[in-house]
C-alpha cells in the first residue's frame, strides 16, 4: 500500500481531470454551437454518439498511455495489459460523454406555446411546443418501409415502418371541399395558380375559392408546357382573388399546405434465417397491424410535441413524404407526439452519465490497488 498513493497521484488524478475536462468541454461546445447558436447542423448520431466514441482516445494516448506504462503489468504471452486499460479508461468516458450529450439536448429544449400551429414557422425555433389549435390529418398520411440486417452474425431482419401525417391549423368540413375526380391509371398533371400540386392536395381546396378550371388533353400541347410529367395531359386551376406577382415557387393561396409534419414509427424483428417468403409475408402482418393501430389511435390527443433534430429518423419520415414527386421537404418541420408529462423528458440520461462514470472511477482506483509500480521509475510530468 506503500506505492498506492504515489499511483493516486501520477495515474488516477490525471484521468480524473483529463475526462472530467474532456466530457464538460465537448458537452458545453455542443450546447454552445449546436444547441443554443445553432451556428451549423452536424447530425444527432455524430454528436451524441460517434464523437463522444473516437474523442476520448485522443488524451488518453498522449497523457495516458505513458502513466500506465509506469505500471508493473504482465506481458508474457504477448499480452498487451497497457491496452486493455486503455480500453477500461476510454469506456469509463465515452458512456458519461454519450449520456450528456442527450440530456444537454433535452434539459436545454425550451418548450413554446403556440396558439396555432403556423405560428410554428414564425416564431424562433424550439425543441418543445404546445399548440392549442392544429388538425393532423390522417387522410393523407405517407408511409415508408425500412428493412435492415443486424445481430450477431446478421441473425436478425429488422423491419421499421415510418408514418408522416401533415398537420394543419384546423379542419376542413367536406361539405366546404371542392373534389376532382381523376383515373388512378391516367393521372393528369394538377396546376394550381401556376404551380404544380401534388394531387392528395387538391382536397384541401375550398370550393368557393376557385375562379375556373382549365383541362388541357393534348399531350403535345401539355408536355410543350409542363415537360413529360404532363403527358397525361393537364388540369389547371384558376382561384379568385389571384396576385398576379405570385412567383412560380410560392404555394397557391387557396390550398392548406402543411404547416409541418408528425411522425410515428414502428419496428419488429424477426430472424434473418426465414424464407423471403415468409419475412415478405411477415411484413405484411405488421404492416396491417401498425396501420389498424394508428388508425384507431387519436393522433391529435398527446401532451406536447417533440422537434426532430437532423437524424435518421427525421430523413426516413421526410423520405416517406418525398415519394410523391411533388413534394420536396428536405427542410421540412417534423414533430413527434410524447404523451408523457413534460417535466419527464430527460428520463433517466443524467443519472446513467453520473452512475457510469462513477462506478468506472472507483473500479479504476481498485484495480490500480492490485498492480504495483515499476522499480526505480521517475514520475512524468503531465503534459509529456
Amino acid at each position: 500500500m506503500s506505492q498506492y498513493p504515489a499511483k493516486l497521484r501520477t495515474i488516477f488524478l490525471p484521468f480524473l481531470i483529463i475526462s472530467v475536462f474532456i466530457i464538460c468541454i465537448y458537452t458545453f461546445l455542443n450546447w454552445l454551437l449546436l444547441i443554443k447558436y445553432q451556428a451549423f447542423v452536424i447530425d444527432e448520431t455524430i454528436v451524441q454518439f460517434f464523437i463522444p466514441m473516437v474523442l476520448p482516445w485522443i488524451p488518453l494516448l498522449i497523457w495516458m498511455r505513458p502513466r500506465l506504462k509506469l505500471l508493473k503489468l504482465d506481458v508474457s504471452r504477448g499480452r498487451n495489459p497497457v491496452a486493455g486499460l486503455l480500453m477500461l479508461l476510454w469506456i469509463i468516458i465515452a458512456l458519461p460523454m454519450a449520456f450528456a450529450q442527450r440530456y444537454m439536448v433535452t434539459a436545454t429544449g425550451k418548450l413554446t406555446q403556440l396558439d396555432a400551429m403556423s405560428q410554428i414557422a414564425t416564431k424562433p425555433p424550439t425543441k418543445y411546443y404546445k399548440v392549442k389549435n392544429f388538425y393532423a390529418d390522417k387522410i393523407y398520411t405517407h408511409a415508408r418501409s425500412i428493412f435492415n440486417v443486424s445481430g450477431k452474425y446478421n441473425r436478425d431482419y429488422d423491419i421499421t415502418i415510418y408514418l408522416a401525417v401533415p398537420i394543419f391549423d384546423h379542419k376542413i368540413e367536406p361539405d366546404s371541399v371542392w373534389r376532382l375526380k381523376v383515373s388512378a391509371a391516367v393521372r393528369p398533371l394538377f396546376v394550381v395558380n401556376g404551380v404544380i400540386v401534388p394531387d392528395s392536395l387538391l382536397s384541401r381546396i375550398d370550393k368557393k375559392h376557385v375562379d375556373r378550371i382549365t383541362i388541357i388533353k393534348n399531350r403535345s400541347a401539355a408536355i410543350e408546357l409542363y415537360g413529360q410529367q404532363a403527358k397525361n395531359g393537364v388540369v389547371m386551376i384558376t382561384t379568385k382573388g389571384l396576385n398576379r406577382d405570385l412567383k412560380p415557387t410560392d404555394p397557391p393561396p387557396a390550398i392548406k399546405w402543411p404547416i409541418a409534419w408528425m411522425g410515428f414509427k414502428y419496428q419488429e424483428t424477426i430472424k434473418n434465417s426465414r424464407s423471403q417468403q415468409d419475412k415478405d409475408q411477415e411484413y405484411r402482418r405488421f404492416f396491417k397491424e401498425c396501420l389498424a393501430q394508428f388508425n384507431a389511435s387519436n393522433i391529435n390527443d398527446f401532451e406536447y410535441l417533440d422537434r426532430v433534430g437532423y437524424n435518421e429518423d427525421r430523413r426516413r419520415l421526410i423520405d416517406a413524404v418525398n415519394n410523391d414527386e411533388h413534394y420536396s421537404l428536405n427542410g421540412a418541420i417534423v414533430l413527434l407526439p410524447v404523451n408523457a408529462p413534460f417535466e419527464s423528458r430527460n428520463g433517466s440520461t443524467l443519472s446513467w452519465a453520473v452512475a457510469s462514470f462513477t462506478i468506472g472511477s472507483i473500479a479504476f482506483m481498485v484495480l490500480l490497488s492490485f498492480i504495483k509500480l515499476k522499480e526505480q521509475e521517475k514520475d512524468i510530468s503531465f503534459c509529456k
